[in-house]
Order: C-alpha cells, then sequence, then structure tokens
C-alpha cells in the first residue's frame, strides 16, 4: 500500500521543519533535565492523558500533571503504573527525535525479493 503524497508530504515537513526540529530538542532537554512532562506544553493535554491511563478524576490528574507523585493519593495496581509511565524520571520516555534515528536506520535495511518479486522479507549488507 502506498502512502498517499499529502500524508507523506505533511510527515516529512513535520519531521524535517524547524518546528518539529524545535519540538525534538525541547523534548530532549525536558527528559535531560529529569521533568519529561515539560515536554508537553498542555496542561489540558496531560490532565487527559493521566485521566485516561491512570483513570483518575480531575482535581487527582491535575495534580500529577503538576508532578504530584501517584503515591500521595493512593494509586496502587495498574492506576499507580499508569500515572508513572508518564511522569518522573524514565529511562523508557520516547521523545519525538527517535522518528529521526529510526529513519537514518531503516535507510540500511532493503527488502528481500525472489524472481518473481514477490517479498520474503528484510535485510541489510555486512559485508
Amino acid at each position: 500500500m502506498e502512502t498517499p503524497e499529502r500524508i507523506a508530504f505533511a510527515a516529512k515537513a513535520r519531521i524535517e521543519g524547524k518546528e518539529g526540529t524545535e519540538q525534538r530538542e525541547k523534548t530532549i532537554e525536558a527528559i535531560r533535565s529529569g521533568n519529561p512532562l515539560d515536554a508537553e506544553e498542555s496542561e489540558q493535554r496531560k490532565v487527559q492523558r493521566f485521566k485516561a491511563v491512570a483513570k483518575v478524576d480531575d482535581a487527582t490528574a491535575t495534580a500529577l500533571a503538576h508532578g504530584e507523585s501517584p503515591d500521595n493519593f493512593g494509586l496502587k495496581g495498574e492506576a499507580k503504573t499508569g500515572a508513572e509511565r508518564i511522569q518522573g524520571k524514565t529511562d523508557d520516555f520516547v521523545g519525538v527525535s527517535f522518528l529521526d534515528l529510526a529513519r537514518k536506520a531503516a535507510n540500511a535495511v532493503g527488502r528481500v525479493v525472489f524472481n518473481d518479486l514477490s517479498p520474503v522479507g528484510t535485510g541489510f549488507l555486512i559485508s
């Protein structure tokens, strides 16, 4: 299936454009400073995300969005795990800069086909 041209153009502009670069730099800096929530400027988006993932009310979601620990609200099980997934110091928080790295890595991968052009997998040249 081929990607529609308008979608490919919009994605390329977002990844390569000034706004995308600035957002990646901001995200990386937020992660390095130990405050990954600072990468998201919209408090409303943070609150909505906490409500959905941690399944908490507005007041609790707002407090979590401001950096309160899930332990302060007695969250347990999946609610606590969900809240911690999107807050605090973490090595598994993936910023949008990951897309640049993945795209560079993808350039080294090719599709493997047989004579009849039937794809059988992917591969890369090692020597």
